[in-house]
């Protein structure tokens, strides 16, 4: 390998010298073709399989591992093609590769080349939105890694590490930190709360209307003269009521209705 593409740049790869294979096992010398990168300001060391060579997900993070605790440096695999289960197992195995200029699973970011990364979305995603509102509502997040948040909330490492990008795009968080980057949150939760307003998205699907009483188990409202008049506020009556909800099957009674 004399150069790689991350990003849309082009990363010159350098070769070990035998001071810098100091450490380093004869097997692994023996199967990966081994070099030396610089992204971000990172020095990083870069493996690559030899032709016929194949190792498991699992046993390339037990490389990884043992080569980072001699080396002291981050490790990446490079590939020049993995299927998206392939690219799956080594995400959920923390295993650090890039693929050609198509993807890249590194410390500090994620990158997926399939997908426009010059245009910022200004709306939220879900994730993205879930790990605000995270943020707000349960646990503050800065100071935390994008692994360490993988352990707390329902979404996987790239899908929260594209949430996270989202965020520090839109000038909401900062990462810092070296081969484990960190966020940071600078602004108070109702100076951030304010901010994002214009970014966030409606949980509401649809709006509906319906005279008739609704089935227990669905959402309803009931109106303001119903609770002025002292009615329990689970007493099923025909009201006029305002129905907001993303249920199929409430939809589907009011249809009927």
């Amino acid at each position: 390998m004399k150069a790689i593409r991350i990003a849309g740049q082009e990363i010159e790869v350098s070769p070990l010298n035998k001071g810098e294979q100091s450490g380093l096992w004869l097997e692994l010398i023996a199967n990966f073709e081994i070099g030396k990168i610089e992204f971000n300001n990172i020095p990083m060391l870069i493996f690559s399989q030899k032709p016929g060579v194949l190792y498991s997900p699992l046993q390339l993070k037990n490389l990884l591992e043992r080569i980072e605790k001699v080396k002291g440096l981050p490790s990446v695999f490079y590939f020049d093609r993995l299927l998206t289960y392939e690219r799956d197992r080594l995400v959920e195995k923390g295993v650090y590769f890039v693929v050609s200029d198509k993807y890249a699973f590194l410390p500090m970011l994620i990158i997926n080349r399939n997908e426009s990364e010059a245009r910022v979305k200004e709306t939220f995603s879900p994730s993205t939105q879930y790990l605000l509102l995270y943020h707000l509502q349960i646990a503050c997040i800065s100071g935390k890694s994008i692994k360490e948040l993988e352990g707390i909330i329902p979404y996987k490492y790239k899908t929260i590490a594209k949430a996270v990008k989202q965020l520090e795009q839109l000038g909401f968080l900062q990462l810092t930190g070296g081969k484990e980057k960190r966020i940071v949150i600078e602004k108070s939760n109702h100076d951030l709360w304010s901010a994002t307003q214009s970014h966030l998205i409606s949980p509401v699907k649809a709006t509906y209307f319906s005279s008739a009483s609704i089935k227990e188990g669905y959402i309803s409202s009931h109106s303001a003269q119903d609770a002025a008049d002292g009615a329990r506020a689970d007493e099923q009556r025909p009201l006029p009521q305002s129905l907001e909800f993303s249920h199929q099957r409430l939809r589907a009674q009011c249809r009927w209705n």
